[in-house]
């Protein structure tokens, strides 16, 4: 809508992002969730998962810990992920943060098993113990 357009576009303005930047504005974090993981799917599929379907097509994997909201359960269940390629990080320290190392080793296992990493869900602020992963180690 108008609307929308124009306030992505104010909120582009003022986070001094490029003239090329735009988005969408989602009605809940849930539908922001879904959409987060259907792009994570699309691009893992060369932008292929609507068009061809998901038979035939490599095994997919998200990755995040046990301190995400079930949002994301939902949006793995609805995308045709599925909730065995849902993969649960362990977590450590006082933070409740994804294990990187951990992360890492689950990534590596899963190439090597010929399935294809579609991308990791980072949590800051997990509504059941606050749970905060060091999202700047999580990109590495």
């Amino acid at each position: 809508t108008e609307l929308e357009t124009r306030t992505v576009d104010w909120m582009r303005q003022a986070l001094g992002l490029p003239e090329g930047f735009s988005g969408v504005i989602q009605d809940s974090a849930s539908s922001a969730t879904l959409n987060a993981v259907l792009t994570m799917r699309e691009r893992a599929l060369g932008w292929q998962g609507n068009k061809k379907g998901l038979a035939g097509q490599g095994r997919l994997r998200i990755y995040s810990s046990d301190q995400v909201h079930t949002s994301i359960d939902r949006a793995i269940w609805v995308s045709g992920i599925g909730e065995d390629n849902l993969v649960r990080v362990p977590v450590t320290g006082r933070f409740r943060a994804m294990d990187t190392a951990a992360l890492e080793a689950a990534i590596i296992a899963d190439r090597k098993a010929g399935m294809l990493p579609a991308g990791i869900i980072a949590c800051v602020g997990g509504t059941s113990t606050g749970g905060t992963d060091d999202i700047a180690a999580v990109a590495e």
